[in-house]
């Protein structure tokens, strides 16, 4: 039992230093850059300016209550519209946008318009003579946050209120999205430039396994499962840690053995390539021990009388490599194939070797 409480600490080991590695990397997230992100004032359709400039100035509110974002002061943005010849005429149009952006050396900015429709919904008899026309008014929010290098929005939202005081609460959300994207914006880059261990997915794989050379003359062939645990190393989200836990039932090809079944406990790394879209590659290798449950037969023990009729746990140390070959079905999941070879030392002067096939599915975090 010995042997088996080591196979059984070496695995555990492996999972442990992934889960507080990944929990020590999320508590001590660094500090981000700021985000320097700009807000101009909203264009007036058929409604005053004073109006449209509340909106404006709500969104600016709400982005410089984040101190991660740098938001330059109206005076600024006045001058810097002046200085460019844009003067101080609103926009709302994407490359004007991103044209204004870029002078002021944002990376993102705001933009907006106000429209007040009118639609007449009746008359009203004053009079015997005078008729008076009913009408009702709505106002249209449009905002958009756009992207000042490729001049693309990274947020648009429309909205329609019966009056300005709605008008004033829809931008109020709509500045809250802003501020909400741009936060797991800056998040994500802070884990980007950050060094440490994320987790990635977990991992079941069906297997086939093939003995060869030394091996192949005590089993003929098995089958079996692969539990695996995958992190992601930061930064670049491309180099992996792996654990892996596997089971196999083995076809025995002596008298002297009843059943054999093999287990393996692998701590290894790899590297994620994707070279086309959902398509991805996974080059892999680990070190770990390879245990040997061998219920001896004793009705055919052999010649030498290495197996008596008891069970037997052998430990040997391995090396396993392989290569993952997959697709991305959905966000969060990945269907692979997985070739892979092994090789355990038995003893000083000799080593087995095995050979494999599976089929696996991963779920992604």
């Amino acid at each position: 039992m010995l042997v088996f409480r080591m196979f059984l600490r070496s695995a555990l080991v492996g999972i442990a230093l992934i889960a507080c590695t990944s929990a020590l990397s999320a508590a001590e997230k660094p500090a981000s850059a700021r985000l320097a992100i700009a807000a101009l004032d909203f264009v007036p359709r058929n409604v005053d300016a004073g109006s449209a400039a509340q909106l404006a100035s709500i969104v600016r509110r709400a982005l410089r209550a984040e101190r991660d974002f740098a938001v330059p002061d109206d005076a600024v943005v006045y001058e810097v519209q002046r200085a460019a010849g844009f003067g101080r005429a609103a926009c709302d149009a994407e490359d004007c946008a991103a044209a204004q952006g870029a002078f002021l050396s944002s990376e993102k900015i705001v933009v907006g318009r106000l429209t007040r429709y009118t639609e007449k919904t009746g008359e009203e008899q004053v009079s015997e003579y005078v008729v008076r026309d009913q009408y009702r008014e709505s106002f249209v929010v449009e905002v958009k946050a756009i992207d000042v290098k490729t001049g693309a929005a990274d947020l648009s939202r429309t909205e329609t209120a019966p009056t300005l005081a709605e008008a004033r609460a829809k931008t109020e959300r709509i500045a809250r999205e802003i501020v909400e994207l741009y936060r797991k914006l800056l998040a994500d880059r802070a884990r980007e430039r950050a060094f440490g261990i994320e987790l990635d997915g977990v991992s079941l794989t069906l297997a086939l396994l093939r003995p060869v050379g030394i091996m192949a003359d005590m089993a003929g062939g098995g089958y079996g499962a692969v539990v695996g645990l995958n992190a992601r190393l930061l930064p670049g989200r491309r180099a992996l840690a792996m654990v892996s836990l596997g089971y196999f039932v083995m076809d025995d090809d002596r008298a002297s053995i009843r059943s054999y079944a093999l287990s393996s406990a692998i701590l290894g790394a790899g590297y994620r390539f994707t070279p086309y879209g959902p398509l991805f590659v996974i080059p892999h290798a680990g070190f770990g021990c390879m245990l040997h449950l061998i219920d001896g037969d004793p009705n055919g023990a052999d010649a030498a009388g290495r197996y008596s009729y008891r069970m037997r746990y052998l430990f040997d140390p391995a090396f396993v490599a392989g290569c993952e070959i997959g697709v991305l079905p959905l966000e969060n999941l990945a269907i692979f194939i997985s070739p892979f070879c092994g090789l355990f030392f038995q003893q000083k002067s000799n080593a087995g070797q095995f050979l494999g096939l599976g089929l696996g599915a991963r779920y992604l975090f």
